[in-house]
């Protein structure tokens, strides 16, 4: 479940929400003011260098094994 960085053009404040898969095209209302939230472009975090392996369409997602 992505979570996702808003910004509120009413109020200016900076929120970061849990979005699940079927709420991602609503619009979502700020906690302050009520205003309409506006998703705002995200960084990567990192890990102090170290590298996180990303899955490919190809692997499987239930492998109880991990990363192959």
């Amino acid at each position: 479940m992505p979570i996702f960085e808003f910004n509120c053009d009413n109020c200016g404040s900076q929120w970061e929400i849990l979005v699940l898969g079927s709420e991602q095209n609503k619009p979502q209302k700020c906690p302050k003011c009520g205003g309409e939230l506006k998703r705002m472009m995200s960084a990567f975090a990192s890990l102090k260098g170290q590298a996180t392996p990303l899955r490919t369409a190809s692997q499987s997602c239930g492998s109880s094994t991990g990363f192959s």
